[in-house]
């Protein structure tokens, strides 16, 4: 991740990777479900802690909660 100004406070964010974390993800079928990840890259403020994902590591997530719940992606019509 490039190092870039907090959106709340703009301070410079630092690149870190969050231990353990629960992502929460809804499936097609309307079921919410959690799921818990270890070792996610993100930045972080070191100022008011805020903290981002990049959008890439939020659609593995949900990738991996997909895979394990057995969901299958629809595809779109041409």
């Amino acid at each position: 991740m490039n190092s870039t100004k907090c959106p709340a406070c703009g301070a410079t964010m630092q690149a870190m990777r969050v231990p353990k974390m629960h992502h929460h993800s809804r499936l097609p079928n309307g079921r919410q479900v959690k799921m818990r990840f270890s070792d996610v890259p993100a930045e972080e403020c070191p100022t008011c802690g805020e903290r981002y994902f990049l959008a890439k590591t939020i659609k593995e997530m949900d990738r991996a909660i997909e895979q394990k719940h057995g969901v299958r992606r629809r595809r779109r019509a041409a």
